[in-house]
């Protein structure tokens, strides 16, 4: 019965349901599950208080990881990654991550459903335009987990009286993997003096902004990945419109680091058969990289060598392993990182 369950509401994906049937599926996919996971209500802030307002089903929702091996930011949850976001009609939510990714930190964005919803911002949890302020949550142990991402509450402002200028361009964001690229929001807000005029979000790479003519503006470009960026711009006269005004944007290279060596997590983990480990060594000296089994034993040694300074991937190919929990150690001047992959067949 529980399987049937779980089919159906992955066929529904974003259907919405109703309270009571809500809570059926709930008891029927909670209970006994190993399966980690994420549940709760998005709210806004009322603008200009602390007062929490909690959404209707107005509201989408897309889970960032930053992939330790590429640097890449990926859609796990929600959006164009395949893993749906279950909405009900109480304005609740519901998400599944695989029981092995309790280890991977996530971020959260809340995005409306359609452009004519007006109560709230598109957002980062909990309620900021910038991801580099995002909270960073922990997918956690096996069980379930109650998030409520908050966003910014929306100020209807009259809009203000004249003639208006644009500029557009492209977004310019460089070593995008082709799995990543065009698939994630970039949240674009808008600034006169301290006073916010607006915010949307853009999933092309691309931005068009049409305000009154003769002012200066500020503008913040956040995406998951990359550092967020500010540009002062002052728009042209009444009617004009400047085109390819371009903006570049660096990536947000974060890594776990040990002294300065730096062994990233494999990826994908878990992994059938093969999976790519990448480290980066600050200066030369004889690298080993071995495989470990839970008892300890060695069961494979991938590098044995001399290497100058610089970053390195290692395919590790497990086909003639089984399934179960390994550890990797990498080992250089005196220096030695280990952590755990998952293979599962």
């Amino acid at each position: 019965m529980k399987n049937l369950l779980i089919q159906f509401c992955r066929k529904s994906r974003h259907k919405l349901l109703s309270g009571f049937t809500a809570i059926l599926f709930f008891l029927c996919l909670f209970g006994n599950s190993s399966a980690l996971w994420i549940t709760g209500q998005p709210y806004y802030l009322k603008p200009g208080t602390s007062t929490q307002i909690p959404m209707d089903s107005s509201y989408t929702l897309e889970f960032y990881w930053e992939n330790p091996v590429d640097k890449q930011v990926y859609v796990i949850g929600g959006g164009s990654s395949g893993n749906p976001v279950y909405y009900y009609s109480n304005g609740t939510y519901a998400v599944e991550f695989p029981d092995e990714w309790e280890s991977y930190d996530v971020c959260i964005g809340t995005y409306p459903r359609t452009s004519a919803m007006d109560v709230f911002y598109p957002s980062y949890h909990p309620c900021t335009f910038d991801f580099g302020s995002a909270a960073i949550i922990n997918l956690g142990t096996d069980g379930l987990y109650a998030v409520n991402p908050g966003a910014v509450g929306k100020e209807i402002v009259e809009r203000p009286s004249g003639p208006f200028a644009a500029i557009r361009g492209d977004l310019i964001f460089p070593q995008l993997s082709s799995k990543s690229s065009g698939v994630q929001n970039t949240i674009i807000s808008l600034y006169r003096g301290n006073n916010l005029v607006s915010s949307f979000s853009s999933v092309d790479n691309k931005y068009n902004l049409s305000v009154k003519s003769d002012a200066e503006y500020k503008v913040m470009f956040s995406r998951p990945g990359y550092s967020t960026k500010s540009i002062i711009i002052h728009m042209p006269s009444a009617g004009d419109i400047i085109s390819n005004v371009d903006f570049g944007f660096t990536p947000d290279m974060t890594s776990a680091v040990a002294d300065n060596y730096v062994l990233s997590q494999n990826y994908p983990n878990p992994f059938n058969p093969v999976t790519k480990i990448n480290f980066s060594i600050p200066k030369e000296g004889i690298v080993t990289l071995k495989i470990f089994d839970m008892s300890g034993k060695e069961v494979a040694n991938l590098l044995n060598e001399f290497k100058t300074a610089g970053s390195y991937d290692v395919n590790f190919n497990a086909s003639n392993l089984s399934s179960g929990i390994y550890f990797y150690s990498l080992t250089v001047n005196g220096n030695t990182i280990t952590k755990k992959l998952t293979l599962l067949k």
